[in-house]
């Protein structure tokens, strides 16, 4: 037999005898003449109204924080009959409620199996969105068949609405006949009229497409959490209307009991390791959306005990350290629960159901700005991802105080750190990855979230490496064109002359040290460098930027800078001759890139910030100075953008012994006579031009050009190499080629005498040398290459030919 669900008045102790017996005696008299067993259930009204004209059979309940007195009876404004309802939305600030909301709650449970929708008639004083609207709540807490319908929009016009019951036959005795809740539109309360709340049967109402969000869910043995995003999507009168429904409505099935128990109301408990799929029907309907979840045991091994010199770590959680004051691990504002377990005899911070966790130390904010990573030890369930968020208050103290800084970071599979699922993962996070925290010394504040709704931590502190006094690794090697780079410093290029890399008149001391094998300047007990080339100053006209690679022990932090200073001597090539000029450029922790600790940082610094450098061709001093005491530097130059048109440097001065070398053009080097450059049958344009100080040859408009020494033939028998140094601006890939001829005129030394001999090699972009564009190459040939000059002892003619329209030549020799 069912029970009776009775509500009593408070009787007097006589009054509850008499009536127990009578319950008594009618159920004895009953048992004489009817199984109890065949008792039907009680049932329940099956009342359709909610109100019309006045409540019918139900009150109103108003939400906790609601306008207590916002729903009145208004005979003046109403669809039909005598009276609607009179809702009146607060504006923001009203003192009596933050909002209008309640539930119409039946006196007596209701049977609504038999109807298919919830409908009323409503307008507003203005068109605004209702927040929420439906039925199943009854203000008890409890509710577990709610549907509502989010957004609903209102007109000025009366107008009725529809609410299609997701699954009627679950409505057996329901008690919540409506409800309702709306806060004020555009910062303003306004007005809403409700009439003939009822439940119908609709015809309109069909195609019911019920469905569930679906999720892949990574999570441990023990974990519980609830199906999410149960809807029932309807057409109703043609138009879809989409209702949020309770997980009660649907049934829940799990492909593997073993991993994953579903209740009823959508809560999954994973009971054991493995997977399985949880799904849903309503009613007959198979809803679409799945669960997909992947179960582990939790961690049995404790995370890995750091190793680090207490003295080089700030910890707020491990055991193997002193911990810094933490004032709670989940704050009162974070979405998550955290529990204090042992993990293999070792303390651990365990969190579930995490959304995101508020970690604050706010009553004494952490001094991070002496430390260079945080670590974690995590253990996760979910790699696909894991944040981490750091909050400096800044100097004052105080949450948006106006000098808050933070930053969040996101760790993957794919991430430096990785992370992995399964084991520990010790996460060594680099704090200059928190771009966004300009300040670490007033830390309060660390919120962690993720994929991982389940997680475990360990090991959380803040460290710093000890820096080394110099630096473990060489500089990055310059990628730049050496064609587009004038060089004062670097193993890459050749480099200029520099009188001295620290002046008399300075205050430091420099050494030349090898880091790595590389030649790098180091620079200590600095006040300031003088470094000078004004023998022979630079012309940096042509060149864009400059280019250092800096590396320091010393701290960096603001407002710590290095700065480097350019001199330009003038046209009179004088210091203080009354055309110089200077500018002093400074590189902090804020420049990009940043001045950073124990990193080489290259810096490339636009000459066109150098803003009062008024010009550029007479550079004759570089002057560092600044906070760091010391310092290594390495790859000083000058680089152009783009491409050049003309040589910037001088062809390397070749280094053979004089006595071994006859040169016909070169600095380097006495030159014979040479009759001409470019002989009048020739069809070429020639100009004598300076590079960097340099005379070198410049050919234009080239086809060939003849060059001609017939007055004083050159004797090179005793040689065995022909060397020029070739620039050219010119494209040099296939089938481009530069060709080289030697002429001999042999021992009556005419011209088509009879016993001339010559040769002529051809050079291309895969020959050796490469020809190459925007870049000095040296050509050493072997004279055994050119196979066709059979004498040596009268050269006379060389003629130069080829695809490039434009070249530089320099240093043209023959050697032994």
């Amino acid at each position: 037999m069912s029970a009776l669900l009775l509500r009593l008045p408070r009787l007097s102790r006589t009054s509850a005898r008499s009536i127990v017996a009578f319950v008594g005696a009618a159920l004895s008299a009953s048992a004489c003449s009817r199984d109890l067993d065949t008792l039907e259930p009680a049932s329940f009204p099956t009342q359709s109204a909610v109100f019309s004209d006045t409540y019918v059979a139900a009150s109103f309940q108003a939400f906790g924080g609601s306008k207590l007195d916002a729903v009145q009876i208004d005979p003046e404004t109403r669809l039909r009959g005598s009276a609607a309802l009179k809702v009146t939305v607060p504006a923001p600030g009203d003192a009596s409620g933050g909002y209008a909301g309640g539930a119409f709650v039946a006196n007596v449970a209701r049977d609504l199996t038999g109807y298919n929708a919830l409908t009323f008639w409503a307008k507003g004083s203005i068109a605004g969105k209702i927040d929420v609207v439906g039925l199943g709540n009854d203000n008890s807490g409890t509710s577990q068949f709610t549907a509502q319908v989010a957004g609903l929009q209102l007109t000025t016009a009366w107008k009725k609405y529809v609410i299609p019951i997701p699954l009627a036959s679950k409505l057996e005795r329901e008690r919540g006949a409506f409800f309702f809740a709306e806060g004020a539109e555009n910062g303003a309360g306004y007005t809403i009229w409700f009439d003939e709340i009822q439940y119908e049967n609709v015809a309109t109402v069909r195609n019911a497409r019920p469905a569930i969000a679906s999720q892949t869910l990574n999570d441990e043995v023990g974990a519980s959490f609830k199906v999410s995003g149960t809807t029932v999507t309807f057409d109703v009168g043609g138009s879809d209307v989409t209702v949020e429904a309770a997980p009660a409505y649907f049934t829940f099935k799990s492909s593997n009991e073993s991993v994953a128990k579903v209740a009823a109301d959508g809560s999954i408990q994973v009971v054991g390791a493995g997977t399985s799929t949880v799904s849903a029907t309503l009613g007959a309907t198979t809803a679409s959306g799945s669960v997909a979840l992947t179960a582990a045991a939790p961690p049995t091994a404790a995370a890995p005990t750091p190793t680090r010199p207490a003295a080089d770590v700030i910890s707020l959680f491990s055991d193997a350290y002193p911990n810094a004051q933490v004032d709670t691990w989940s704050a009162s504002w974070d979405v998550a629960d955290v529990a204090d377990v042992q993990v293999g005899g070792n303390a651990a911070k365990k969190y579930s159901k995490l959304s995101y966790a508020g970690i604050e130390f706010t009553s004494k904010t952490v001094n991070a700005a002496a430390s260079t990573l945080l670590h974690i030890d995590l253990w996760t369930q979910d790699a696909g991802a894991f944040k981490v968020k750091l909050v400096d208050f800044g100097a004052n103290g105080v949450f948006g105080g106006g000098d808050d800084s933070e930053h969040e970071i996101t760790l993957s599979r794919t991430s430096t750190p990785a992370v992995g699922t399964g084991a520990w993962n010790s996460l060594d996070i680099p704090m200059a990855l928190f771009t966004g925290l300009t300040g670490k010394g007033h830390l309060a504040q660390m919120i962690i979230s993720g994929s991982s709704p389940t997680i475990y931590v360990d090991n959380v502190y803040f460290y710093r490496v000890p820096v080394p006094t110099s630096p473990p690794t060489a500089a990055p090697t310059p990628a730049a064109p050496a064609g587009n780079v004038i060089s004062l410093y670097s193993n890459a290029y050749p480099n200029a002359q520099v009188d001295t890399w620290s002046a008399p008149w300075d205050v430091a001391d420099v050494e030349d040290v090898k880091i790595a094998g590389n030649d790098t300047k180091k620079y200590s007990n600095v006040v300031f460098v003088g470094i000078e080339f004004t023998s022979k100053p630079i012309d940096a006209t042509a060149m864009t930027t400059l280019h250092m690679d800096l590396w320091t022990p010393d701290p960096t932090t603001l407002p710590k800078s290095f700065r480097i200073k350019l001199v330009d001597f003038g046209p009179n090539g004088t210091f203080d001759g009354g055309d110089d000029s200077e500018h002093e450029y400074s590189v902090t922790a804020s420049s990009t890139p940043p001045l950073a600790t124990g990193n080489w940082v290259g810096i490339d610094i636009p000459l066109a910030a150098f803003t009062g450098l008024k010009a550029r061709a007479h550079l004759a001093q570089m002057i560092l100075v600044g906070d760091l005491k010391t310092f290594f530097v390495d790859n000083i130059y000058f680089s152009a953008s783009g491409t050049l048109t003309a040589p910037v440097t001088a062809a390397p001065a070749p280094t053979w012994a004089a006595a071994n070398v006859i040169s016909l053009f070169s600095n380097a080097y006495p030159n014979v006579t040479v009759d001409t450059w470019s002989a009048g049958w020739d069809q070429a344009d020639l100009a004598d031009v300076k590079i960097a100080g340099d005379d070198v040859k410049k050919y234009t408009n080239l086809v060939f050009a003849g060059i001609e020494f017939t007055s004083a033939p050159v004797n090179a028998s005793a040689m065995t190499h022909f060397s020029f140094d070739l620039w050219t601006p010119s494209p040099t890939d296939a089938p481009k080629v530069f060709k080289v001829k030697l002429v001999d005129f042999g021992a009556n030394g005419v011209f088509g005498g009879g016993d001339d001999v010559e040769h002529e090699p051809v050079f291309s972009r895969t020959t050796t040398p490469s020809l190459t564009s925007g870049s000095w190459v040296r050509f050493d040939i072997p004279l055994s290459v050119f196979a066709g000059l059979t004498t040596k002892g009268h050269l006379a003619q060389l003629i130069i030919a080829g695809d490039l329209p434009t070249v530089y030549v320099d240093n043209v020799l023959l050697h032994k």
